[in-house]
């Protein structure tokens, strides 16, 4: 029996470049790399099958326990199969020759949501920082406290650039 072929690469996509990423999902199935499964930090692991012509489609959504049987029955009824989740993401496909491919979000509105969605999170996570860097400025500093600051720093930076972009993102779908 012949060993299954697998294969990891690492590939950062910001959140508001979802669709580049579902185009690279759907690229990598073309070529017979098939998504198996994810890990942070942008981590995907792929296995060798025929080529066939997946449709990758991406949903944020962090469902409790409680309400994520429904979720997922909600995309299994429609045809998609659940690949992964990972950060809040949830990774669906489905084999398609159709173009253009399906979309789970067909209107304008159901795509500015799940952005919107993405920003209160972002906008509570980086808010949740900047009190401990206030705390910290007023700490005895040593370079374990330097060091913390600085690295508390670069993570507000980044949610910074994410809320930008995703705030950028929503305008563009709503001039479409």
């Amino acid at each position: 029996m012949m060993a299954e072929q697998k294969m990891t690469r690492f590939k950062w996509f910001w959140p508001w470049q979802d669709d580049r990423q579902e185009q690279w999902l759907r690229e990598q199935s073309r070529q017979g790399w098939h998504l198996a499964s994810l890990r942070w930090p942008s981590r995907y692991a792929f296995v060798a099958g025929e080529p066939r012509s997946y449709v990758y489609r991406l949903d944020w959504r962090e469902a409790s326990r409680r309400e994520m049987p429904d979720y997922l029955l909600l995309f299994a009824d429609a045809g998609w199969e659940h690949v992964g989740s990972l950060s809040g993401w949830q990774y669906w496909r489905r084999p398609t020759a159709e173009e253009p491919a399906p979309e789970i979000f067909t209107d304008v509105d159901s795509k500015v949501a799940k952005y919107e969605r993405m920003i209160f999170a972002a906008g509570g996570a980086g808010a949740a920082v900047v009190p401990v860097m206030v705390i910290l400025m007023y700490s005895d500093i040593d370079p374990f406290i330097a060091l913390l600051w600085v690295t508390l720093l670069l993570v507000a930076l980044y949610y910074v650039i994410v809320l930008v972009g995703l705030s950028h993102r929503i305008r563009q779908l709503k001039r479409s």
